[in-house]
């Protein structure tokens, strides 16, 4: 019987799969970045801290479809269950 994957193993699968940078690659210059959005009335804050809690929030829905796939008992709450 093969043994199931540790949680450890599990996230960093999933992790390899969130925007390789071979198909997203990482912006060279953040401050023109930064300035294009002010132009538009936004702020590299804003945008990072948007894509930084939609991120944590895929990525712990797909934590735990993976752990309760591979055999984990999950508990879901509230606060996973009305992710936006």
């Amino acid at each position: 019987m093969p043994q199931q994957p540790t949680p450890r193993q599990v996230i960093a699968s999933i992790a390899d799969q969130v925007y390789p940078t071979d198909v997203f690659p990482e912006p060279v210059d953040l401050g023109a970045v930064h300035e294009h959005l002010k132009a538009g009335g936004w702020t590299l804050d804003q945008i990072s801290a948007h894509v930084s809690r939609r991120m944590l929030y895929r990525v712990a829905s797909m934590a735990q479809t993976a752990l309760s796939d591979a055999g984990y008992s999950i508990v879901r709450t509230a606060d996973t269950e009305d992710t936006p």
